[in-house]
């Protein structure tokens, strides 16, 4: 009788493991990475990176790693708001900029990963 407890204690253990990792999961289901290159450059917060290719991964909802192609170099990992793609934007459109003064980098003012209606709006100190 004894055995027959924990044969059913140790089973609902692992059917809710399953059905947290498959929740998770769910979660985690959109494009995560995103790979764009820049033909001038562009700001994030607290640098601004060349013309290049570089990846966009998000780690968490709130929060984006910027690095280069190889992923040997990490130039960003901050905090991120979510914002909703503006209606009339194009879903290939994978970024929105902010205004700089003449001759300055433009600031990455939000990252949409690609199919998805919510992006990451960085957060610049002013």
């Amino acid at each position: 009788m004894l055995n027959r407890k924990w044969l059913l204690i140790v089973f609902g253990a692992i059917l809710a493991i399953v059905v947290v990792a498959a929740s998770a999961d769910a979660w985690w289901s959109g494009t995560r990475t995103t790979y764009l290159t820049f033909k001038g450059a562009v700001s994030v917060p607290g640098m601004t990176l060349g013309a290049g290719s570089y990846v966009f991964e998000m780690i968490t909802p709130d929060v984006v790693r910027v690095s280069n192609r190889r992923r040997t170099e990490v130039y960003l990992t901050a905090f991120t708001r979510q914002t909703f793609r503006p209606a009339g934007m194009v879903r290939d459109k994978l970024v929105t900029f902010g205004e700089a003064p003449a001759g300055s980098a433009p600031p990455i003012k939000a990252w949409f990963p690609p199919e998805s209606s919510v992006g990451h709006e960085f957060i610049y100190s002013r």
